[in-house]
């Protein structure tokens, strides 16, 4: 309970952070519009009306004027330049060993003899 509560949380901070809560109130805001204008005309003409800008309504207002208020973090933007071809010539050297190389036979691997203790372990 207290995981979901603490995902639902964390998810709720991103979308706030990010500026969701103004796509989420524009989409409330043109469902209602879509809404009262198929009352007085077409659905085609009440999805035009809609989404042409021309006849926005309060909620759509509160959303403008709350995306104006909010402040737009500047992203830092980084002039770079990308190389594809590398004009300087560059060397690896392999890495020299300081003991001797372990050399793993089949001999080596001996099979185990004992036998698994009984009743086996329990993980409590």
């Amino acid at each position: 309970m207290v995981r979901k509560l603490s995902k639902c949380l964390v998810v709720a901070a991103l979308v706030l952070a990010t500026g969701g809560h103004w796509v989420l109130l524009q989409s409330v805001a043109w469902v209602g519009m879509a809404i009262h204008f198929t009352e007085t005309d077409g659905f085609a003409t009440a999805i035009q009306k809609t989404f042409d800008g021309k006849h926005p309504c309060k909620l759509c207002k509160v959303v403008e004027e709350g995306r104006k208020s909010t402040p737009e973090h500047e992203m830092l933007k980084l002039d770079t330049k990308i190389d594809f071809f590398c004009g300087a010539k560059v060397s690896f050297r392999m890495p020299t060993l300081d003991y001797p190389p372990i050399i793993f036979s089949p001999a080596l691997m001996l099979p185990r003899t004992e036998a698994p203790p009984l009743p086996p372990p329990r993980f409590a």
